[in-house]
């Protein structure tokens, strides 16, 4: 009915296709159907976590080599980010599916004037959400398509014939022929496939959900233009009544807010935390420029869609901030309050009032916004300069092991540790300031 009235044939078309792929209804009106063919998303997990568990054997054999260990953590670290999302989109699929109608209700309850506002910012957040599922959809078509090349390369320049998987791993089968490389590549297939799939999913819907909660906010805004100009031709005891109705809208908008930042908070605190390590490892790959010209440009590709997918959430952060923070300046600008009776002008000071407390994204103790994005690429570019200036320095790394790598001057390691524990510090800083602050709290109380 919503898509209909609005003329939106592609409304939330990236984020519902995406999840319908891998069995999953985002649009579902009870929370226990939400899952909508069980089997088809247990066989796409359980291809995605043999395919984990296959990169982690790989990458503890070759712990005492990091180049290694940086060409295999990339798909690892990101099926890993997949299979946390999908533990936690189904532990909390209630709090989504609840988020999800009061979205849907917001929109349908708008006047038909106020649909443009639906249009313009679902048209934008319709063009991000295709611009990263493309990323996506390059880097996996990249992963499959570099072995092959290298492959065909080896054998035109050698003659002879070599099975390269599309992922390395410690995989329990022999895949040195053609029947046990076609089952490896098939198995590959499906595993990533849900890895894109449920990524695109997740990473769309959360700037989908605060694009439609700044939606709330304008049409918020619509409607108290619409006071103020009938503010000296109706009474005001009807203009009480409408203005009560726009705050209870910017009530319902904060409700809205807090419902989104507690369902993704899990998943963005392990999100950062594990892509810090995985932008660190690509670009050491990339900057040292080792290997053929696709396989840099894959690596390029990859590390473009690690970046893309740290700034939607950053984004969103700063834009719920920005949007929740300036309504108090909005509704000022709005009215002229020497008209208005000291009971309208009570009435209005409530919302502005409450947006003295910006709303936030966070992730379980910290904020995400675009300061938090800088400081991430400023730690990939130290690693870079790093790197450049350690480039004709070849010397091979244990991975878990940091008193080896200080006693072998292991400079590349050492410095990569360090940027992913000054990054653990970050996220982790903000947690331990409000632990203080409540410790002191209970001890004013005693």
């Amino acid at each position: 009915m919503l898509l209909h009235t609005l003329q939106l044939k592609r409304y939330f078309w990236v984020t519902r296709r995406s999840f319908n792929l891998i069995g999953i209804d985002i649009t579902a009106l009870d929370y226990h159907d939400i899952v909508k063919y069980p089997m088809r998303c247990f066989l796409f997990t359980a291809f995605a976590a043999v395919l984990a568990w296959a990169m982690t054997i790989h990458v503890y054999e070759y712990r005492d080599d990091f180049g290694e260990f940086a060409d295999t953590s990339g798909m690892l670290l990101q099926t890993i980010i997949a299979l946390w999302k999908t533990l936690v989109f189904l532990f909390k699929r209630k709090e989504i599916c609840d988020l999800m109608q009061n979205v849907w209700q917001c929109n349908i309850n708008v006047n038909p004037q106020e649909f443009h506002i639906i249009l313009k910012f679902n048209s934008q957040n319709f063009t991000i959400s295709a611009l990263y599922m493309v990323l996506v959809s390059s880097t996996v078509f990249g992963s499959f398509l570099v072995p092959l090349i290298y492959m065909f390369e080896f054998y035109r320049k050698n003659g002879e014939k070599i099975w390269l998987p599309p992922q390395k791993g410690g995989y329990f089968w022999d895949y040195s022929n053609a029947i046990g490389y076609s089952v490896l590549y098939i198995c590959h297939l499906l595993g990533i496939f849900f890895v894109a799939a449920f990524s695109i999913g997740v990473d769309t819907l959360c700037p989908w959900l605060v694009s439609n909660i700044v939606v709330q906010y304008h049409v918020m805004y619509y409607r108290l233009r619409d006071i103020a100009e009938l503010s000296y031709e109706i009474s005001t005891e009807k203009l009480n009544a409408k203005i009560i109705e726009c705050v209870k809208c910017h009530r319902q908008v904060l409700n809205l807010s807090n419902q989104l930042e507690n369902f993704f908070a899990e998943i963005i605190f392990i999100k950062f935390v594990i892509s810090g390590l995985l932008i660190c490892s690509l670009a050491f790959r990339l900057v040292r420029a080792e290997g053929q010209f696709y396989i840099l440009l894959y690596q390029l590709v990859f590390l473009t869609t690690v970046s893309t997918q740290l700034l939607m959430y950053c984004y969103s952060g700063q834009r719920l901030k920005n949007e929740s923070s300036q309504v108090a300046s909005e509704i000022y600008s709005i009215f002229e309050w020497s008209h208005l009776s000291r009971n309208s002008q009570k009435l209005l000071l409530f919302a502005m009032m409450r947006s003295q407390r910006e709303c936030h994204l966070t992730g379980a103790f910290f904020m995400v916004d675009l300061s938090l994005f800088v400081w991430v690429r400023e730690r990939e570019r130290d690693v870079c300069m790093y790197v450049k200036q350690k480039k004709k320095k070849k010397k091979r790394t244990n991975i878990f092991n940091f008193w080896f790598c200080l006693k072998k001057k292991s400079y590349h390691f050492v410095l990569l540790l360090h940027v992913f524990l000054c990054y653990l510090l970050k996220v982790l800083r903000t947690g331990g300031s409000l632990i203080a602050m409540l410790k002191t709290l209970d001890e004013k109380q005693v």
